[in-house]
């Protein structure tokens, strides 16, 4: 969970109380934030794109070159902003 927690604090005050499950896209957390003496829990999906240093090999040899992997990957991430 350590990789996350540098971009503590989320959206300004949220911050990751446990992992709650991980997928192959990536893992959830518990998040808290605290308001006028009250408590708001959330949930934050973390997802890695690529999903792995496999599907990077993946779409390199399907033709890919490595420039136009990273475009296809920065792309994906742009579109899920």
């Amino acid at each position: 969970m350590s990789d996350i927690k540098k971009f503590e604090p989320f959206w300004g005050n949220w911050y990751i109380k446990k992992e709650l499950g991980e997928g192959s896209f990536g893992k959830v957390y518990s998040i808290e934030r605290s308001d006028f003496g009250n408590i708001y829990t959330a949930a934050l999906k973390h997802i890695r794109v690529p999903a792995s240093q496999f599907e990077v090999k993946s779409v390199i040899a399907d033709g890919m070159s490595e420039v136009d992997a990273e475009k296809y990957f920065e792309k994906s991430v742009s579109e899920i902003k």
